[in-house]
Formats: structure tokens, sequence, C-alpha cells
């Protein structure tokens, strides 16, 4: 548990690298990867539906912010709702 807790933030942090260098596709897979060692971290998915809607992949973010819904109904967390919006409304036009 502790050791894929790591993993997760070791893919988190190289994702939240290859983000701030613009390079959102490699964000992405960093952040998949982490959410593979570790399925409810929060903060992953969130990551992932960002990173997904800046290479317009609106499924995909749609499918983080759900995620994220899921797991978090018990404390607030707006960015992923608004990020969901966003996804639903690009993804229509």
């Amino acid at each position: 548990m502790v050791e894929q807790r790591q993993v997760a933030e070791r893919y988190r942090v190289a994702g939240n690298e290859a983000f701030r260098a613009g390079q959102y596709s490699e964000a992405l897979r960093c952040y998949q990867l982490g959410t593979d060692a570790e399925r409810t971290n929060i903060a992953l998915h969130a990551n992932a539906a960002q990173a997904a809607l800046k290479i317009s992949c609106f499924v995909q973010a749609i499918e983080h912010c759900d995620k994220v819904s899921s797991w978090a109904h018990h404390r607030p967390v707006t960015r992923h709702v608004r990020r969901r919006a966003t996804s639903q409304r690009m993804k229509s036009t």
C-alpha cells in the first residue's frame, strides 16, 4: 500500500513537471500511470482531467472528473466540476 502510494506520487510529480513544461500528452501519460498504481488518488485523476482537457481529449477528461466526483462526495471539490463542464461543452461543439 505504501509502495503503491510512493509510485503514484512519483508519477504525479513527473506529470506536474511535464504539465508545467507544456508537455500535456506526457503529463497525461504520467498521471494515468499513477492512477494504475493508486486507482482512487483524487489528485491524479483531477490532474489527468486537466491534462486531457489541454489536449482536447474531452471524453477522457470527463471520465477522470467522474471518478473524482464519485470519490470526493464527502468533501467539496469544485475544480473537477468546472473541468467536467468545460469538457462536456467542448465535446458537444
